[in-house]
């Protein structure tokens, strides 16, 4: 679009998708795009669905913990609520006042929390719908479905599905099976977490995803999240 008919729009409708993600390893079959990929893709069909617009996809995120990994570009916590504030800012200030913020990142999610705190409290006409893409209405239950308690924690086959769906031939080949959770704390820091979890799968098993899979789990979300941008108006 060009700002033309982005203010032809805003004559007429003042909702927008603001998807939200992250750049960091998913373990050897994931490719590194794995969480701002998926939202931007459902992002893109959502708006087509609903006719609403999405806004360019935030690719980097909180991912501190993946950062002995080579690729992952993480933010740091003010530089990600100082991001977020001024997106917000934008989008108030040329007149959207409902905004469904699409989460593709768990990490990210304590970090959104505090920023909307703000943002909500300094822009009091802003309606903001926070949802994380597996939070949508029936979406866990279809995952227990699938993948039982072997969905995991990190480069899941739920997300890895839906890349293979919405995303074909980005998962590499590399058989990787299932990872228990070490019977220990969580690491906390970048260093500790990959010696845990060396080839960056957590609790997981990677090779139950399929193509099949990721597309009943994309129609799933996005039946969900259509519902909730509609009752935005």
């Amino acid at each position: 679009m060009n700002w033309t008919e982005v203010e032809e729009y805003l004559r007429r409708d003042d909702r927008i998708i603001v998807p939200i993600g992250s750049t960091e390893q998913h373990g050897p079959t994931g490719i590194i795009g794995t969480d701002h990929l998926v939202v931007h893709h459902l992002a893109v069909a959502l708006a087509e669905r609903t006719s609403t617009i999405a806004a360019p996809t935030l690719p980097l995120g909180l991912s501190l913990h993946h950062t002995s990994f080579p690729g992952v570009i993480s933010l740091n916590p003010t530089t990600f609520i100082m991001l977020m504030k001024d997106v917000f800012w934008s989008l108030n200030n040329q007149g959207f006042r409902k905004i469904l913020l699409l989460n593709g990142h768990g990490g990210n999610r304590a970090v959104i929390s505090t920023a909307l705190s703000e943002i909500t409290t300094t822009f009091a006409d802003l309606r903001i719908c926070f949802l994380c893409w597996w939070d949508v209405k029936g979406v866990r239950e279809l995952i227990r479905q699938k993948f039982g308690d072997q969905e995991g924690h990190h480069a899941t086959p739920s997300e890895l599905s839906i890349i293979m769906h919405l995303c074909p031939n980005k998962i590499k080949e590399s058989p990787v099976g299932f990872h228990p959770i070490p019977d220990r704390p969580y690491a906390t820091g970048p260093g500790e977490y990959r010696r845990l979890f060396p080839d960056g799968v957590v609790g997981a098993n990677p090779d139950l995803a399929s193509a099949e899979h990721g597309k009943e789990l994309a129609e799933v979300i996005l039946n969900g999240l259509e519902l909730e941008i509609n009752q935005m108006r």
